[in-house]
């Protein structure tokens, strides 16, 4: 569904910056023979495979999966839980598209509506897709409200972004998107397949909504031996809750820790082009998730961040009092920086 060649697309992302991109048609692996042909004549430059699991109660990537997957809901026992067993059951992981795109007859099933859905088996969720001016204000909240809602369920999903690019970055409408707009970027230990599909698996993601150029993060939570829990880690165990936001390219916009889906206090003006700031939160005893979110002059969002799970000891006295505390460190780690749909 696309008139760019291979070449072309890879071209055009890294011309953008991006290591990689995800490659995918609608209910098809066709393209996957091409894409390896293609991946010959690359080089420092990744094609990742994929498949748009097409349905008419929604659409999902199958990254990684290197067979066809059923897509015929209702017809021989096809069904989104046979479709995502399928996916998960040859190596791949598979990532919801634009859950809340409701555009009735002009995008027929693009949200996504299947009751028997097993999202412990899903791996990560669009919070955004496509044109930054049109869907950030229009679609955007209501894809990270379904997000939280199922975060609150107990499901813990990354925080993937789509272009949607049909054209290889020729197309410049209003309610179109180019390659990298948004940006998925995945912490992982070299560029291969196996590793981008092992970094969303484990939620290591952020999304630059608006493109690359966006403003880079590192947003961690400090263990007891002063080493950095990071962003989609499942951190127990902790006397306190000290998390350091470092924002790189970031100046004029703001900070914000969202836990367990909301606000904590205010968010913090980005003075600086290297800016770190620490946040220290009260714990609650119980398991909680936060994440941090860029927002343009506090409006919108510009950069939203997967999860870190985080669990601090109350006090003896309950109260989970703690003082300020000074800057800390930063991530350490590698980051690859790419397209998700």
């Amino acid at each position: 569904d696309a008139n760019a060649t291979l070449p072309q697309i890879a071209a055009f992302a890294k011309g953008r910056g991006l290591d990689f991109v995800a490659i995918s048609d609608h209910n098809t692996i066709a393209q996957h023979g091409l894409i390896a042909e293609a991946q010959k004549t690359l080089s420092n430059f990744l094609l990742l495979r994929s498949n748009e699991v097409t349905t008419y109660q929604g659409h999902g990537n199958a990254l990684g999966a290197a067979a066809y997957v059923d897509h015929r809901v209702g017809f021989v026992g096809a069904s989104a839980t046979t479709i995502i067993n399928d996916v998960t059951a040859q190596g791949g992981i598979f990532t919801v598209n634009h859950p809340e795109l409701r555009l009735g007859g002009e995008c027929i099933g693009c949200a996504w509506d299947h009751a028997d859905t097993p999202w412990d088996k899903v791996a990560g969720i669009e919070v955004h897709t496509g044109a930054y001016d049109v869907v950030e204000m229009l679609f955007t909240p209501k894809a990270i409200a379904r997000w939280d809602a199922l975060e609150d369920a107990g499901h813990h999903l990354a925080a993937v972004g789509g272009s949607d690019d049909h054209r290889g970055g020729a197309e410049m409408s209003a309610n179109k998107s180019q390659i990298g707009s948004p940006t998925t970027v995945v912490w992982a230990d070299q560029l291969s397949e196996a590793s981008l599909i092992a970094g969303i698996k484990q939620q290591h993601t952020y999304v630059k909504l608006r493109g690359p150029a966006d403003p880079d993060v590192e947003f961690t939570v400090r263990k007891p031996d002063d080493t950095q829990g990071m962003i989609g880690d499942v951190v127990t165990d902790l006397n306190e809750l000290v998390f350091t936001v470092h924002v790189v390219g970031g100046a004029g916009t703001y900070a914000g820790l969202w836990r367990n889906g909301a606000l904590v206090d205010k968010e913090v003006p980005v003075t600086s082009d290297d800016f770190t700031n620490t946040i220290v939160v009260p714990p609650a005893g119980a398991l909680e998730r936060f994440r941090l979110e860029l927002t343009d002059e506090g409006r919108y969002r510009v950069v939203v961040t997967s999860h870190i799970y985080a669990q601090a000891h109350l006090s003896d006295d309950g109260c989970g009092c703690q003082s300020e505390r000074g800057a800390g460190a930063g991530l350490l780690g590698s980051v690859v920086i790419g397209l998700i749909g």
